[in-house]
């Protein structure tokens, strides 16, 4: 909860208020008396003339600012922080520097780079064995993705696949982590299935998978200047026929640990007997566990690296199959950001997928939408579903993949993608974007007043306002001093719907924005820069929609 402050507040012309009293169930909006004023109560925002003075708050000091809303419709590139990323794959030396100019010649700003999985990585490590092709090179295929990244300024996040151990088995991947692949096994590592048959996926509760995770995460954001570090697979295997494990005799003894007595009917109890439910809990606190530690693994090494996750949508039937609580994380603050995998043919399931899987990041956790590029055979289908992320409020997108996909039929689709980037630059990425990652932690609390819906945005009634509590939960990895910016209130395409005002906060320190029910969605905006290269930064609040 918000602590009170005496504080003097400012009304602004179409329903912005900025003061610091805490929002409280129950609370009124009434201020507390200062030694220097009076409190006033605050009225419902209403179209007025206002004073250009500023006003001094125990939250800091705000003043208004010009609004520099773009008024450009979304079907062209607005400039925008906007993370616009795409995956890469890595089975094979790259010419980096060509991979890293056509992003920036279509007006991406992030490679998502695969940087390891089943068991082997691209880069010499003391961890896990290189991979064979890459080894091969005898050169470090990582420094140089990230060298090229570098120099044509864009945001190189590292991807790494998580617990599969599949492609270690195989040939192409060479001795090294063939012989790594039975030593897991030896070690009893894997995952079992009810009949005690092993499957090729590390066992997320044993923890000797989890150090062995966060030793990889901590290697290479300590070795390699990264802007992010990108979890996949973060999870349990699918429940599927065939494919249903994690019953095994370590997975056994760390949930007896946890449940403080013997498990009599192993593995029946577990997966269709009384302990069924608390079974699956302990299964999805094992992967939330492991996110929490990756955070702090990589921003003890590298503070301003992001972490994020590729998760999968539609959570209700997920959360039980595999075990994924990404809502979880994004209330908790475990990610940077989130990229829930909608790969969808249909624009429309698009747009409901998106829409849905938004309600449990907004005003938490950026959400960028994953968008399958390799479904999508129409290079407009790509621009369909970037134009339809960014009017539902995403804070980007991230496309699959890099490469040329083969459809289900054998056929390659040569020249897909340089045709889908061709249009999203005649398009969406018409103007350069920066991502607008990396600051400070802001936390929000809508006033009971607003109406919580499931799988939908809050909403407030047609003409109505209601306070939107704004505090600075932590910039110390961003900020030694109080953090200037500017806070507005913007529709879902970016436009200020009332001018900015300008703020200076210091950690845990609170304001208040009256919020109107506009004609159109909209929602608290924060903008300002960070760091000593002074790399401008957004975070945007939840979203409201009026009813």
């Amino acid at each position: 909860m918000f602590k009170s402050k005496p504080t003097l507040f400012l009304v602004l012309g179409i329903g912005i208020l900025l003061h610091a009293t805490p929002l409280t169930p129950g609370a009124s909006s009434q201020s507390a008396p200062t030694k220097k004023t009076t409190a006033k109560k605050s009225q419902p925002a209403t179209p007025k003339k206002t004073s250009r003075r500023t006003a001094s708050t125990s939250a800091g000091r705000t003043d208004r600012t010009t609004s520099n809303a773009d008024p450009s419709p979304a079907t062209k590139g607005t400039g925008r922080e906007e993370l616009r990323g795409i995956w890469i794959t890595t089975d094979s030396p790259r010419d980096w520097d060509a991979v890293m100019k056509r992003l920036k010649d279509h007006n991406l700003n992030a490679a998502f780079v695969r940087i390891g999985q089943g068991g082997k990585v691209i880069y010499p490590s003391k961890v896990l064995p290189q991979d064979q092709w890459s080894a091969d090179t005898g050169e470090d295929e990582l420094a140089k993705a990230v060298a090229a990244a570098r120099r044509h300024g864009i945001q190189f996040h590292a991807w790494k696949v998580c617990f599969v151990m599949n492609s270690a088995r195989s040939l192409k991947a060479g001795r090294a982590a063939n012989e790594f692949y039975d030593t897991i096994a030896r070690e009893d590592r894997l995952v079992r299935d009810p009949k005690g048959v092993q499957g090729a996926w590390l066992d997320p509760s044993d923890p000797r998978n989890h150090d062995l995770e966060a030793r990889v995460a901590r290697e290479v954001a300590s070795n390699y200047a990264l802007d992010g570090y990108h979890l996949d697979y973060i999870r349990y295997p699918d429940l599927k026929p065939g494919f249903d494990f994690h019953y095994g005799a370590v997975a056994r003894r760390e949930f007896e640990k946890e449940l403080g007595r013997a498990v009599e009917n192993w593995p029946t109890d577990v997966i269709s007997g009384s302990l069924k439910l608390r079974y699956e809990d302990w299964e999805r606190d094992n992967i939330t566990r492991l996110v929490r530690r990756l955070g702090p693994e990589i921003k003890s090494q590298r503070p301003a690296t992001l972490l994020s996750a590729a998760v999968f949508r539609n959570i209700h039937g997920h959360r039980a199959k595999i075990k994924q609580d990404w809502p979880r994380w994004c209330r908790e603050g475990l990610l940077d950001f989130v990229v829930p995998m909608s790969y969808e043919t249909e624009l429309d399931t698009f747009r409901t997928v998106t829409r849905r899987d938004l309600s449990y990041a907004c005003g938490r956790t950026p959400y960028m939408a994953g968008i399958g590029g390799y479904l999508l055979y129409k290079p407009e289908a790509v621009v369909d579903q970037v134009q339809a992320a960014r009017e539902l409020g995403t804070d980007g997108f991230v496309i699959f993949s890099i490469n040329d996909p083969t459809d289900d039929n054998g056929v390659m689709h040569k020249g897909l993608v340089d045709r889908q980037l061709a249009a999203l630059a005649a398009g969406p990425t018409w103007t350069p974007a920066v991502p607008g990652l990396g600051g400070p932690r802001f936390k929000f609390q809508l006033s009971p007043e607003v109406v919580h819906r499931p799988y939908e945005p809050p909403a407030i009634e047609a003409g109505g306002s209601t306070p939107v509590g704004i505090r600075l939960a932590d910039s110390s990895q961003t900020s030694d001093g109080p953090l200037a910016g500017t806070v507005s209130v913007e529709d879902l395409r970016g436009r200020t719907l009332d001018e900015p005002l300008k703020v200076s906060l210091a950690s845990g320190e609170e304001i208040s924005l009256g919020l109107t029910a506009f004609a159109t969605s909209a929602r608290p905006v924060i903008r300002g820069v960070v760091g000593e290269g002074k790399k401008p930064f957004v975070v945007r609040g939840p979203i409201v929609e009026p009813v």
